[in-house]
């Protein structure tokens, strides 16, 4: 006979935000207590990285986030058989060290990951190339591009393959961080894409799959869908190809902060999701944000912030609205803007909003929800 059981996942750092429960039809039996319950839907993941001159030092604490070197799963097609399907106690050891690919493969999960950027011009050629004195970085595809080998899967080297697709994203990407943009023109089969990139989007969605977008910035969104808006959009007569033009693109990144109102709706993109669910290619769909978050003793709200000395999030800092690189160090400017459109698309997608502080030194809180643990016939919450 089959009974339903209910489980309740919270992630670490959702303080004050709801659960969600799900219902599972299990066998009834007296198993151990020990005994983990894991969702065994594949899972897709796409990571939308803020590439712009700010976010070198975050990009790596996300590799980190997601392979960690400490952990004693090495390689994720090769599970340790200490490691395979853990009890609670090794589960909650080892994700003290371990990114999420790691725990991941020693779950069982199938996974899909793809790394792309907030920048949605053609090419990552928006600032000076002061920036690159040695002249050794090659223009990359941006608009719709995968980074790195493109696909990742559970049959990769993800140690090499997902560091080469966040490190090597590089820090050329335009100063107008247009992370909800960027989402759609990768999930939109039919979106304009950079020249090289107009299949990056085939087999990464799967039917059977859960889709989980995590947006990795330190700025707030600035998406217009190219001008669609009374927004200025700053792609206008963009150049097609790569070359030395890098002047054309230096504007003013407060406008995106001072003419907010004229952004397009976070709700109409809220709705490119939703079409996912009901084309059926997603079953469902979660958004993570790591961003410009803060505690002010309410639990994480969008908000400038600043990791001080002790480790400890302050939000008492200037605020630079997408201006960093005109910061004195005696400033006291913060190290990230609110993340404010990016927590408000989460908060309409997920009742349990999986978020987390981009000023922190470790991006594993608002990833862990993922990971469905309970015991069966308790009230243990994970």
């Amino acid at each position: 006979m089959s009974v339903i059981k209910r489980f309740v996942i919270v992630g670490s750092g959702l303080v004050g935000l709801a659960a969600c429960t799900l219902d599972y039809v299990v066998e009834e039996a007296t198993p151990s207590k020990t005994t983990p319950i894991v969702s065994q839907k594949p899972l897709d993941i796409l990571f939308v990285v803020d590439n712009s001159g700010s976010m070198l030092e975050e990009q790596a604490a996300l590799y980190r986030s997601v392979f960690d070197e400490r952990c004693p799963i090495t390689d994720v097609r090769r599970v340790p058989l200490d490691y395979q399907n853990p009890d609670r106690e090794t589960f909650d050891d080892i994700s003290e060290v371990c990114g999420l690919a790691q725990l991941m493969a020693a779950m069982g999960n199938d996974f899909h990951i793809g790394v792309i950027a907030t920048d949605v011009g053609n090419f990552d050629e928006r600032l000076s190339a002061a920036q690159d004195p040695d002249g050794t970085h090659e223009q990359l595809p941006m608009r719709g591009c995968l980074q790195g080998k493109g696909l990742i899967t559970d049959d990769d080297d993800v140690a090499v393959d997902f560091r080469d697709a966040v490190i090597g994203l590089g820090t050329f990407g335009s100063s107008f961080e247009r992370g909800l943009d960027a989402m759609e023109v990768f999930l939109d089969p039919d979106s304009r894409r950079a020249p090289g990139c107009e299949n990056d989007l085939d087999g990464f969605l799967r039917p059977d799959a859960q889709l989980m977008v995590v947006f990795v910035t330190d700025e707030d969104d600035c998406s217009h869908r190219d001008g669609s808006t009374s927004f200025p959009d700053e792609l206008a007569d963009e150049p097609q190809t790569p070359g030395e033009w890098q002047g054309f693109f230096v504007k003013d990144t407060r406008v995106c902060y001072e003419r907010a109102n004229e952004l397009a709706t976070v709700a109409s993109y809220k709705s490119v999701l939703d079409k996912l669910v009901v084309d059926g290619r997603s079953s469902d769909v979660l958004v993570s944000v790591v961003a410009g978050l803060r505690d002010d003793g309410a639990g994480l709200n969008a908000g400038a912030c600043i990791a001080r000395d002790d480790g400890s999030i302050d939000g008492i800092c200037r605020a630079v609205q997408g201006t960093s690189n005109a910061c004195e160090q005696n400033d006291d400017c913060c190290t990230a803007d609110g993340g404010g459109r990016y927590v408000e698309l989460a908060r309409a997608v997920n009742a349990d909003s999986l978020l987390g502080s981009i000023c922190e030194e470790d991006f594993r809180a608002p990833l862990m929800p993922i990971f469905s643990l309970g015991e069966l016939g308790g009230d243990e919450v994970f």
